[in-house]
C-alpha cells in the first residue's frame, strides 16, 4: 500500500519537518516511538524479556547521551530531548482531574469540576452559549408570533412522524427539570444543578435532599417519593417514572447493604446515632450515584438511541462518550471537567408541540381548575403569573394543592397506601398508556391553545435574556446561516407568516427560529424536530455526559462497588438492541412488565410503530438470535399490590 503523504510515520497525524543530514536508524525508531507513546498511539513493552533488548526508556536515555557527543547533533539532541519531556510529563493529568474524598455528588451539584466547585452548582447564574451582536430593527409582538408561527389547527393535531410515544417527552421533560429551574424572581437565576443528577428525584439543595430521605441507616428514600414539586402539575406518566427511580434507589442500598463488599456496614444499623448516621449516609451516596448512573444510561441508550434511530435499523451501536483519546493535534479531549446551561439551551428544551391528544386534555383540567371561567386561548402573562401566586399560598382548588412534604403528596388521580406506597397496577397503567399513547409532530403551528401562554412566556424570557438570533446560534453550532426564510422552512405559509413578522432572516429571534423550523424527515431523524434543535441536543447529550466527572474519572468500581459497576453496564446484545430502561422497569414492576413484551422492550415507540419495525427487521434477518417478541399490551397476570421488598 503506498504512504499517504499527508501523515508521516512517527504519529500517523501531522508531518515532521527536520532539517540536518540523514537521522540514524536508531536515533529515528526512538523518535518515533516516543512520540507514538506520548500522543497516546502506542503502548510499548517497557521491558522485554529478551536480555539482548534494552528496556524502552533505558534506550531512549542511552540515545540521548551518545548524541550529546556527538558533533553537530545539537538540534537533533535537543528535539529527542523535548519528546522524551512530553512523553514523561504528559502521562500525568495537569491539572488532576479528582480528589480522593470527593468520591459523592453534593446535593447542589458543587464540585463537579475540582477546581472551579461553582461550576454548574445550583443557584448560580445561567451561561451564555453564543454572544449575539446582531441588533434586532423591531420585533413583533408576541402573541403575534403565537398567532401565525405556532398555533396549531383547531381541527386534529399531527401524530410524531416516526411513531414516538408520549413516554419519550415524559421521558425528556424530565431531563429538562434536571437541568432547568428558572428562579421565579430572577429570571437570570437556575435553582437546579447543570447535572443529570436526577435533581427531581433527590433535591436540589442540602433541605432539599433531607426531606426525602429516611435516615434510618438503611440509606433509603421515602417509599415513592420525589422532591420536585412542579412534576404534579405534569402528565403523569413523569411522576410514575420518577416513582420508579425511587424505588430503583431503595433497591439499590438494599442490595449494596446485602452485598456489603468491604464488610463495614451493619445490618440491622448501629444502634448508636452517629455511626447510624453515617452508616445511612455512604450506602444512600453510593445509591445515589449508581441511580444517577441509570439515568444517564437511559439517556444515552434509548433517548439518544431513538433520536438516532437506532433500534429502527436493527443496530446496537452507540456513540461512547466516556474513554480518553485524543485530537488530530495529540491534545487529549476533556472529559469530567463539569457542565454549566446555558439560556440558549433552556429556550431549546421545550416540547410543547409533541404533547399528546391525551396530555393536552390533562393540562386542559389543571387550567380548568385554575381558570374555571377562562379559555386556555385567553389567558395573559398576568392570569399566568397570579396563578403562580396562588398555587404557592394555597389559593387553588384541593386537588392542585402540593402537599409540603414529599412523601404524602399524590399525583395524576392515583392514591398512597397505608403503607405510604402507590399500586404497582396504578403507576404500570400510567405507564403503558403512555407507551401506546403517540406524541404529536414537532414543529410550527403545533402547539395547542393550553399551552400558548406558556409559550409567550418563553419567548419574554428569551428577550429579556438577550439571547442571539437564530443564525448567530447555527453558527455557534458550526452550521451554515440561513440565507432566506425559505431555505429555514419550504412551506410557504410558513415562511411567509415569518417574513411578515421579521422582515428578514437575520432578524428571526432564537425561540421561533428553533421551534419553527422545518422538521427532518423520518427518513433521517427519529426525533424529527428540526435540524438545528437536533444538532444542539446531541451536543448537549454529550456535554452532559463527558463533561460530568461521576460519569467519567470518578465512574469506578471502587465508587460504585463491584455490582454497582456491574449493574450499569451496557448489554448490545439484549432484545432491545442495547437499551437500559427495559431493565428498569422488569425490575421495578415485574407483575407487569414481561421480558419479552413490546411494551418493556421498546416502551418510547408506540406499539404499532415497533411492530412495523420489528416485522421489517424480521425480513432483512437482523433480529436478535431466539427473538420471540410479544406484542399485546401487558395485562396484571398476578395483581401484587404490596410488590417486592424495595
Amino acid at each position: 500500500m503506498s504512504e499517504d503523504k499527508r501523515f508521516c510515520r512517527i504519529c500517523q497525524h501531522c508531518q515532521h519537518v527536520t532539517t540536518g543530514p540523514p537521522v540514524d536508524k536508531n536515533v529515528a525508531e526512538v523518535e518515533e516511538l516516543l512520540v507514538q507513546v506520548a500522543s497516546g498511539v502506542k503502548l510499548v513493552n517497557a521491558n522485554p524479556t529478551d536480555l539482548t533488548a534494552f528496556p524502552f526508556l533505558s534506550r531512549t536515555f542511552g540515545t540521548l547521551a551518545k548524541l550529546s557527543a556527538t558533533p553537530g547533533s545539537a538540534d537533533l539532541t535537543t528535539r529527542l530531548n523535548n519528546h522524551t519531556i512530553r512523553c514523561l510529563y504528559e502521562a500525568i493529568p495537569h491539572p488532576v482531574e479528582t480528589y480522593l474524598g470527593e468520591r459523592f455528588r453534593r446535593a447542589d451539584g458543587a464540585g463537579n469540576n475540582i477546581h472551579i466547585p461553582s461550576l454548574g452548582q445550583a443557584g448560580t447564574t445561567y451561561a451564555r452559549t453564543c454572544q449575539g451582536r446582531y441588533r434586532h430593527q423591531s420585533l413583533p409582538n408576541p402573541n403575534d408570533i403565537y398567532e401565525k408561527l405556532f398555533k396549531a389547527s383547531p381541527e386534529k393535531r399531527e401524530p410524531h412522524p416516526r411513531g414516538s410515544s408520549s413516554l419519550t417527552f415524559a421521558f425528556a421533560s424530565l431531563v429538562t427539570h434536571s437541568l432547568f429551574r428558572t428562579d421565579p424572581r430572577d429570571w437570570n437565576k437556575n435553582n437546579t444543578s447543570s447535572y443529570l443528577d436526577l435533581s427531581p428525584l433527590y433535591g436540589s439543595n442540602q433541605e432539599e435532599q433531607n426531606a426525602v430521605r429516611i435516615k434510618n441507616g438503611l440509606g433509603r428514600l421515602h417509599p415513592d417519593t420525589f422532591s420536585e414539586g412542579r412534576i404534579v402539575f405534569l402528565p403523569p406518566a413523569a411522576a410514575a417514572l420518577l416513582v420508579m427511580w425511587n424505588r430503583n434507589h431503595n433497591y439499590i442500598a438494599s442490595e449494596i447493604l446485602r452485598r456489603n463488599e468491604e464488610g463495614k456496614w451493619e445490618n440491622p444499623p448501629p444502634e448508636d446515632v452517629g455511626h447510624r448516621l453515617e452508616q445511612d449516609e455512604e450506602i444512600f451516596q453510593t445509591a445515589r450515584l449508581i441511580n444517577c448512573g441509570s439515568f444517564m444510561s437511559v439517556v444515552m441508550n434509548d433517548y439518544v438511541a431513538g433520536f438516532l434511530g437506532l433500534a429502527r435499523m436493527g443496530s446496537s451501536w452507540n456513540m461512547d462518550p466516556f474513554d480518553e483519546f485524543r485530537d488530530t493535534n495529540h491534545v487529549p479531549v476533556g472529559r469530567g471537567q463539569g457542565n454549566h446551561v446555558s439560556v440558549e439551551f433552556n429556550l431549546l428544551y421545550r416540547w410543547h408541540t409533541v404533547v399528546s391528544d391525551e396530555e393536552e386534555k390533562w393540562t386542559l383540567n389543571i387550567l380548568k381548575g385554575l381558570f374555571p371561567d377562562k379559555k386556555p386561548g385567553d389567558l395573559t402573562l398576568p392570569d399566568f403569573y397570579g396563578a403562580l401566586g396562588r398555587l404557592r399560598n394555597g389559593n387553588v382548588p384541593p386537588e392542585l394543592i402540593v402537599h409540603p412534604e414529599p412523601h404524602k403528596r399524590n399525583f395524576g388521580g392515583i392514591v398512597r397506601g397505608s403503607d405510604g406506597r402507590f399500586k404497582d397496577s396504578d403507576l404500570a397503567k400510567i405507564l403503558h398508556d403512555a407507551t401506546a399513547n403517540t406524541a404529536n409532530r414537532y414543529g410550527a403551528r403545533g402547539t395547542p391553545d393550553a399551552l400558548k401562554v406558556i409559550e409567550i412566556v418563553g419567548m419574554e424570557q428569551a428577550r429579556k435574556w438577550g439571547v442571539c438570533t437564530m443564525n448567530e446560534f447555527r453558527e455557534a453550532m458550526g452550521l451554515e446561516r440561513f440565507k432566506s426564510f425559505e431555505e429555514w422552512n419550504s412551506k410557504p405559509e410558513i415562511a411567509n407568516a415569518a417574513k411578515e413578522l421579521y422582515g428578514t432572516i437575520d432578524n428571526l429571534e432564537l425561540y421561533a427560529g428553533l421551534h419553527a423550523e422545518e422538521s427532518m424527515s423520518p427518513h433521517h431523524s427519529g426525533l424529527c424536530s428540526g435540524y438545528t434543535v437536533t444538532r444542539a441536543i446531541l451536543s448537549d447529550a454529550i456535554a452532559l455526559v463527558r463533561g460530568d466527572r461521576f460519569f467519567t474519572t470518578d465512574f469506578t468500581p471502587s465508587n460504585l462497588t463491584q455490582w454497582g459497576w456491574a449493574d450499569l453496564q451496557r448489554n448490545p446484545k439484549n432484545l432491545s438492541f442495547g437499551a437500559y430502561l427495559p431493565s428498569l422497569l422488569r425490575r421495578t414492576f415485574p407483575e407487569h412488565y414481561p421480558e419479552n413484551s413490546i411494551f418493556t422492550l421498546f416502551p418510547m415507540s408506540t406499539p404499532s410503530t415497533t411492530i412495523a419495525n420489528l416485522e421489517n427487521l424480521k425480513k432483512m434477518g437482523r433480529l436478535p438470535p431466539n427473538a420471540d417478541y410479544n406484542y399485546d399490551r401487558p395485562t396484571n397476570v398476578i395483581p401484587h399490590e404490596d410488590g417486592p421488598e424495595y
